[in-house]
């Protein structure tokens, strides 16, 4: 609802959640100053051995372990497949999964489709009016 009317209209309601996310995840940021490098003087600084131990890539090992530390149930992706269909299968799929997880940490680009999320509204009452009386969930992929 719009200044007491209904949008019923798929358009309508696209741009009515648009301009809802818009207003507070679309502002740009007031931050105006750079960050004074003296500050990096102060406090613990990370040895020349920690730097490249948080800096080198990833093995198949790691990812393995990450994978199978999602719990069974979470992580839904948009086609219902969570952390235990990967799981289950992977024997069969875990070295292209793999693959896939560390060229993207190596070149920075991932496949569109793995990178989705469906965003669900859930209403908060029974006749919600607009875009703050919904739940807004968010189902990312497992990967």
């Amino acid at each position: 609802m719009v200044d007491g009317v209904v949008i019923d209209d798929y358009d309508s309601v696209i741009n009515h959640y648009f301009e809802h996310f818009r207003n507070f995840m679309g502002a740009k940021s007031l931050a105006s100053s750079r960050l004074n490098e003296e500050c990096l003087d102060h406090g613990h600084k990370l040895s020349l051995q920690q730097q490249i131990q948080i800096t080198r890539l990833f093995s198949k090992k790691e990812v393995k372990d990450a994978m199978f530390s999602i719990n069974q149930l979470k992580s839904l992706r948009p086609d219902d497949f969570g952390a235990s269909f990967f799981k289950g299968l992977w024997f069969e799929i875990g070295d292209e999964i793999s693959d896939a997880i560390l060229s993207f940490f190596e070149i920075g680009l991932i496949l569109k489709v793995m990178n989705r999320t469906t965003i669900s509204l859930i209403p908060k009452s029974n006749n919600p009016a607009s875009a703050v009386y919904y739940r807004h969930i968010a189902c990312c992929n497992t990967l």
